[in-house]
């Protein structure tokens, strides 16, 4: 039941809020970065992954009220701190479950301010994970 509730979620598709807004702003940016495409659940789900990608914000960015210039007090989460808690990794089956599962893990750290990952695609076609992350301040 709990799986049928997850999959009629993902397929309803994204909601509009302010939340979404912002979460959905660092997704773009990441794919642009990465030169992504997101794949659709239909086209991911129960495929093999080629590759996980991370991609890590700093606590300040451009544009925000106060300036990135303040993020050299600090360090970015290291990757591997991230990865360790990816129940997801190449060669493994797409899982939307455990996608979530992986998220829930990393926000349970406490150190980040967002978390969130998505099924891609790259130019060839190849289906991967992107895990975006924006550190908060700690």
């Amino acid at each position: 039941m709990t799986a049928l509730l997850l999959v009629a979620g993902l397929l309803a598709g994204p909601t509009l809020s302010p939340e979404r807004s912002y979460e959905e702003r660092h997704v773009a940016s990441a794919l642009a970065r990465e030169g992504l495409v997101e794949a659709s659940l239909l086209e991911s789900l129960g495929r093999e992954l080629a590759f996980v990608r991370v991609v890590r914000f700093d606590v300040f960015r451009e544009g925000e009220l106060i300036p990135p210039f303040f993020n050299v007090l600090r360090w970015l989460t290291v990757p591997p701190v991230i990865q360790r808690e990816l129940l997801l990794a190449p060669g493994d089956r797409y899982n939307p479950a455990k996608a979530l599962e992986s998220e829930r893990n990393l926000r349970r750290l406490r150190i980040f301010q967002l978390v969130t990952s998505r099924a891609v695609k790259d130019a060839d076609g190849r289906l991967g994970l992107l895990v975006v992350t924006r550190d908060l301040w700690s």
